[in-house]
C-alpha cells in the first residue's frame, strides 16, 4: 500500500531499473498543481534543436523545475530516442542542461540545415510546369529563408521563370515588392 501511495505522489525512493538521472532528479516530488500537457514526441528522426525548443517553451509556460523538466522530457522520447536514453550510464544526468546537451550531441546528425538564399536561385520553373505550381514551390522555399530581402526574392523568382509572356510583363513593369509580384502572378494565372 505504501508503494502505491509513493507511486501516485510521483516519488519512488528506488528506481525499478538503472536510470541515467541523479538521485536528486528522481526524488523530487511533482508539484501539486503539476500539469502534463501534450508535448510532441521525438523518435530520433526530426530536428533535435526544434524539438528541444518546443519542449522548453512548454516547460517555461508551466514553470517546470529543472528536475521536472528532465522527467517530463524523458516522456517525450520514443523509439530510437528512448533506446538511446536507456543506454546512458546511471546517474549521468544531474540537471536538465546535462540532458539537453547529451540529447543534442547524440542526435546532431538529424539536425535540419538552414536553407540559404542561394537555394532560392536554384529553384526553376520546370518545363510544362504550371505557373501556379511554381509560385507555390518558390513561396514554400522562400518561407525557409527569413533573411531574404525583397530584392533578392524578386530576382530569384524572376530568374527561375520560364513563362515568357509573364517574364516580359515583369521586365516591362518591375514589381516594387515581393507581395506585389505574387499578386500580379496570381492575376496572370487567373487570366
Amino acid at each position: 500500500m505504501e508503494l502505491l501511495k509513493k507511486k501516485q505522489s510521483g516519488y519512488l525512493a528506488t528506481p525499478v531499473r538503472n536510470i541515467p538521472f541523479s538521485a536528486e532528479i528522481l526524488e523530487s516530488k511533482l508539484p501539486k498543481n503539476f500539469k502534463f500537457l501534450h508535448v510532441e514526441e521525438y523518435d530520433g528522426k526530426g530536428d533535435p534543436e526544434e524539438n528541444l525548443s518546443r519542449f522548453e517553451n512548454v516547460a517555461l509556460l508551466h514553470k517546470y523545475s529543472d528536475s521536472i523538466k528532465c522527467r517530463v522530457f524523458l516522456n517525450t522520447l520514443i523509439c530510437s530516442a528512448q533506446q538511446w536514453f536507456n543506454l546512458l550510464r546511471p546517474e549521468d544526468i544531474k540537471e536538465f542542461k546535462d540532458f539537453s546537451k547529451a540529447f543534442l550531441h547524440h542526435f546532431s546528425s538529424s539536425k535540419k540545415h538552414p536553407t540559404t538564399t542561394l537555394s532560392l536561385f536554384a529553384i526553376k520553373q520546370q518545363r510544362q510546369e504550371d505557373l501556379r505550381v511554381y509560385i507555390r514551390r518558390f513561396s514554400a522555399l522562400a518561407l525557409e529563408v527569413p533573411t531574404a530581402t525583397t530584392d533578392l526574392l524578386i530576382s530569384a523568382f524572376t530568374q527561375g521563370l520560364t513563362t515568357r509572356d509573364f517574364l516580359k510583363y515583369l521586365i516591362k513593369k518591375p514589381s516594387s515588392s515581393y507581395d506585389e509580384l505574387l499578386a500580379r502572378a496570381e492575376k496572370y494565372v487567373n487570366l
